[in-house]
């Protein structure tokens, strides 16, 4: 079964009130959403946008068999 590196997909934060201004690395992302100074609403929207992001892009489904 072969098996692929996992790939680090960058983070666009412009526009997400609370957390920095600009593209981050999944690292610098981790550290903003554990911060005690980060918000509540800036957490829940970046975590938001992570699961649309998977949903929409995340890897290929089977179909139901």
């Amino acid at each position: 079964m072969p098996t692929e590196a996992p790939t680090r997909v960058p983070f666009d934060a412009r526009g997400f009130g609370g957390l920095t201004d600009r593209i981050l690395l999944p690292e610098e992302l981790r550290t903003l959403l554990l911060a005690a100074g980060t918000s509540h609403e800036a957490r829940n929207s970046a975590w938001r946008e992570l699961v649309i992001r998977a949903r929409h892009d995340g890897p290929p489904r089977l179909p139901p068999g």
